[in-house]
């Protein structure tokens, strides 16, 4: 009897781990880059701003369903259609989506023309697919964004997140110290004796 092995990966991908691959390969040494931030009028799943200060966003779709829900965010794609501007808010440089390659025969030609389209195999390497077109040529800078303030409550936010981790870790030790304790009295014994 033969067991076939399976690929690294296999059927096995997350926006966690596609988010890694782009940040492995797809730019080379950003300035800046970040995960799941609100810095256009949306939360951007991959962006970075190269040394040059153009600004690139991944939007990391998982699914067929996934990937046709983002069209449901009207504002977002008027905005990236638009090329630049509705109103007074800005958008990236460069828009792509990126799938897992078995995706990428399904959603080829769903992309639109103002995206790029990018696939990661099993083994976490990208292929572009089609590359993004330049949406404008605005170098917009981080007090045009307001990054300050959106770095500082994104830290806010994660310190917040970690404060309740530290909580859930003192509190998981204190239950098993008093399991210890309580084994302990029950058979005369620590639990390290018993093992």
């Amino acid at each position: 009897m033969s067991t076939k092995k399976s690929k690294p990966n296999e059927g096995k991908f997350s926006e966690e781990s596609i988010q890694r691959a782009l940040n492995l390969e797809y730019l080379s040494n950003p300035k800046f880059l970040v995960h799941n931030l609100y810095v256009f009028g949306w939360e951007s799943d991959y962006l970075a701003k190269t040394a040059a200060g153009y600004w690139y966003e991944v939007e990391i779709k998982i699914s067929l369903a996934d990937f046709k829900k983002d069209f449901e965010k009207t504002h977002k794609h008027n905005a990236l259609r638009n090329r630049g501007w509705v109103g007074r808010e800005a958008v990236p440089n460069y828009f792509s989506y990126c799938v897992p390659k078995p995706l990428l025969n399904k959603v080829r030609h769903l992309v639109p023309d103002y995206a790029g389209l990018i696939g990661v195999n099993e083994y976490g390497h990208l292929i572009i697919e089609k590359a993004p077109p330049k949406l404008h040529p605005v170098k917009l800078s981080d007090t045009d964004l307001k990054l300050v303030d959106k770095f500082y409550y994104n830290w806010k936010e994660e310190k917040r997140k970690n404060r309740e981790h530290d909580e859930i870790v003192r509190d998981l030790r204190w239950k098993i110290s008093f399991l210890r304790e309580e084994y302990k009295s029950a058979t005369g014994y620590s639990i390290n004796e018993a093992l």
